[in-house]
This record gives C-alpha cells, sequence and structure tokens, in this order.
C-alpha cells in the first residue's frame, strides 16, 4: 500500500478508503502550492484577511463570517482542552 508522499495519514485506514483518500486528496507539494503563493507573491503583500484556494482569492463559505458560532466554537474547544479560563480571548 502506498501513502502519499510525505504523510501518514491513510496508513491505518481500510484499503478501499485508502483508495478514495488518495483519489481525492491532494499530494503535499500540490497542497502547499496556494500557501506558497499567498506569502510569496509581491502583489499580496499588502493582503491581509482574505481566503485563497487554488492560488486564486475566494469568497468565504457564509459559516465561516458567523460570529456567534466562532465565539461558541472557541469556548467549546478551551473547555475540552481545559483552557476555560480563555473563553472570551476571540473578539
Amino acid at each position: 500500500m502506498s501513502w502519499r508522499a510525505g504523510t501518514n495519514l491513510s496508513r491505518t485506514m481500510p484499503k478501499w478508503m485508502h483508495r478514495v483518500y488518495t483519489a481525492v486528496m491532494p499530494k503535499p507539494d500540490d497542497g502547499a502550492k496556494t500557501s506558497l503563493y499567498v506569502v510569496t507573491a509581491p502583489e499580496l503583500a499588502n493582503v491581509t484577511g482574505k481566503y485563497f484556494a487554488n492560488s486564486k482569492q475566494v469568497e468565504p463559505a457564509p459559516a465561516s463570517l458567523d460570529v456567534a458560532a466562532a465565539k461558541r466554537l472557541w469556548e467549546v474547544s478551551a473547555e475540552r482542552v481545559g483552557l476555560a479560563e480563555l473563553v472570551g480571548a476571540p473578539a
């Protein structure tokens, strides 16, 4: 069974799931392209707070803009990892 180069993410998956995983997931090099583009492109030097996919600026999913959901996620996450004192951290 061959895994995606540089990862062990599929090593414990059943064979059928591994096949699906390798068919739909990008290789690590391909997955890093957008991040590398965003941090190295001179034309993006002053761009902040935007979303990118496939090296292009895209609109964020509506759910990602839900401030109440973000606050609740933070609260639940802080509680689950024992950091409830940080509950109000993000504004």
